[in-house]
């Protein structure tokens, strides 16, 4: 799920006037096939399009346990900021 201008949740201080990847989750059985690297393309290629208006980040929330998640959003870009919400990890792309 993206979400852009998000509202009514604890939010992380980068997420005025960003995108949002709210979750990216692959099934156990699709898992190290390459489904979410091919995925994450599609998704910030459509983001950068801007289709909801314009924005200088992404973030995408994570399990701080979770060290595949961890690596893959780091692949991409993707930077730890610190904040923690919600019991999870925010790591913050700018666009």
């Amino acid at each position: 799920m993206i979400t852009y201008k998000i509202t009514g949740y604890d939010l992380p201080a980068i997420a005025d006037d960003g995108y949002c990847i709210l979750r990216l989750m692959m099934g156990k059985q699709y898992q190290n096939k390459g489904y979410g690297r091919e995925a994450m393309n599609e998704i910030l290629a459509f983001i950068r399009t801007f289709p909801a208006g314009p924005a200088q980040y992404c973030w995408i929330p994570y399990k701080a346990d979770n060290v595949p998640a961890k690596k893959l959003y780091e692949r991409f870009g993707f930077r730890d900021n610190g904040e923690v919400v919600n019991d999870e990890q925010i790591n913050v792309l700018r666009l």
